[in-house]
């Protein structure tokens, strides 16, 4: 009888600690999954690759391409083929308020503002780019 009870408490420490192993394999595999979804590709291509995906994003989303991560918002920033030719229309536009970002890349500047607001543009122009 002792030895039917010892047998039945190590089945059930063994099936214990099968569950268990399941139980964190499981685990293991839903972070894995869900770090997974979250690697930022951008970050692991070569900068090449990223230049030309970013020729085909339309501009007029620009915003949410820049809050994506901070690996996004410093690609963008620096491809200068992005910021070669700008327009700006508002003061609330994406291209005015990374103005003292990417001065450095501005060829040709197409502005439609007010005057207070153009002599703010010609300063931002003027000034040393920022760094991100």
């Amino acid at each position: 009888m002792t030895s039917t009870l010892s047998r039945s408490k190590k089945a059930r420490k063994t099936l214990a600690e099968q569950d268990i192993n399941a139980l964190s394999t499981s685990v293991v595999r839903n972070k894995e999954e869900r770090d997974i979804k979250t690697i930022d590709f951008i970050v692991r291509l070569p900068v090449e690759i990223v230049y030309s995906i970013f020729q085909y994003l339309p501009r007029m989303h620009i915003q949410r391409y820049i809050n994506v991560s901070e690996a996004w918002r410093s690609k963008i920033i620096n491809f200068s083929p992005y910021w070669s030719t700008i327009r700006i229309h508002s003061p609330n536009s994406v291209e005015f308020c990374l103005m003292p970002y990417i001065t450095s890349h501005i060829r040709n500047l197409y502005v439609t503002l007010p005057p207070l607001l153009i002599e703010k543009v010609i300063k931002l122009l003027s000034e040393k780019p920022l760094l991100i």
